[in-house]
């Protein structure tokens, strides 16, 4: 039994899913992995079948190579062998903005890359998920392989803040189609929005009105350094903030969003939350949190749970959005709900699916 994984993006995100996967497949280690069945899936069960990205340093490389390659920065926790998936080039589209042309180093075969190659790759790999790590803002790009998942028969997994999830246009598609869809913009194991839902949840059940809130993050990755172009930025910032501001009972002072690039952190991330209000008499109060993680590590669970539950879906002949999975997995699915609810609801998924469904 297994998974027949497609990848669009290899970069940091795509390193330590692979790694993981490789962990869990020759160790046995299943540490920090939150849900060790979905379905009858596990970790191990995803095999990798197909990859596309359009940096020349990663396309015709070995994907166990590829993910090491530079600019990737995570750290390499596990020796993965080769994967006897070779790269291919992906469109170009919008995926690069102009301030990442030092950075990504563009393959030439991008130029000559069109739908029906791309489609014609996913056949062939008999893929059965597409998972997108595509950079931030690459709107264009990320419904160009929404539009190809399709055409090949693929479920789809939206890992960025692009509009693919929650567009209803693509919903209605992909349900006709009978191919799940998930998305959008997947949340971190550890992150700070899910840290400051939980604080919102537990500062709001005591009782408390909250007044005033920010949460800052700063990196060193080329996530963050995209993110400094603010036209790339507002997506992420609209998701960040709307995973939050739904929670709130009042009508809250909210800043959010990615604040800076700081190199030397390479792929780890520092998140600062603050929070004020009024307690009993207007007593004033306010709380202050950081949370230091590696990026793209703390990714990796979400990617797996996302990718598995993708296929335990395709498995019950579900096409169109997976609400229970997406509240649950993502920061701007097409329904919100509170934190409680979405473990009820993806916990419920992940072994009794038809009462979800029905």
């Amino acid at each position: 039994m297994s998974i027949r994984l497609a990848v669009l993006g290899i970069g940091n995100c795509c390193s330590s899913l692979l790694q993981v996967v490789e962990n869990a497949r020759t160790r046995g280690d299943l540490l920090g992995i939150s849900h060790e069945m979905i379905g009858p899936y596990k970790a191990q069960d995803i095999s990798f079948v197909a990859a596309f990205d359009v940096d020349e340093r990663k396309v015709g490389q070995d994907l166990g190579t590829a993910i090491f390659a530079e600019p990737n920065c995570t750290t390499r926790y596990v020796d993965v062998p080769p994967q006897h998936v070779t790269v291919h080039a992906g469109p170009l589209l919008d995926g690069v903005s102009d301030h990442m042309r030092d950075v990504v180093h563009m393959s030439p075969a991008t130029q000559d890359v069109d739908f029906d190659q791309v489609v014609h790759v996913l056949k062939s790999a008999k893929a059965e998920v597409v998972v997108c790590y595509l950079p931030v803002g690459a709107q264009k790009a990320a419904a160009f392989y929404a539009e190809a998942a399709l055409r090949a028969g693929c479920a789809f997994v939206n890992c960025m803040p692009a509009r693919i999830g929650t567009c209803p246009a693509f919903q209605k598609r992909f349900e006709e189609a009978g191919l799940p869809l998930l998305g959008d913009d997947m949340k971190s194991q550890i992150g700070s929005t899910a840290i400051h839902r939980a604080l919102i949840d537990l500062l709001q059940r005591k009782g408390v009105q909250i007044d005033r809130s920010y949460q800052l993050n700063i990196g060193g990755n080329t996530d963050f350094k995209n993110m400094r172009n603010p036209d790339r930025a507002k997506g992420k910032k609209f998701t960040k903030e709307n995973a939050l501001r739904h929670l709130l009972e009042n009508d809250v002072a909210l800043g959010v969003g990615p604040s800076d690039h700081i190199p030397f952190l390479n792929d780890f991330k520092i998140g600062h939350i603050y929070m004020e209000g009024e307690g009993l008499l207007g007593m004033p109060f306010s709380l202050e949190c950081k949370l230091k993680v590696e990026d793209s590590p703390n990714s990796a669970d979400v990617g797996l749970n996302a990718i598995r539950a993708a296929k335990y879906a395709l498995d019950q002949q579900r096409g169109g959005i997976i609400q229970e999975a997406c509240a649950y997995l993502f920061k701007n699915p097409p329904v919100l709900m509170n934190e409680e609810d979405t473990f009820r609801s993806f916990d419920l998924f992940a072994t009794h699916p038809q009462q979800q469904a029905a």
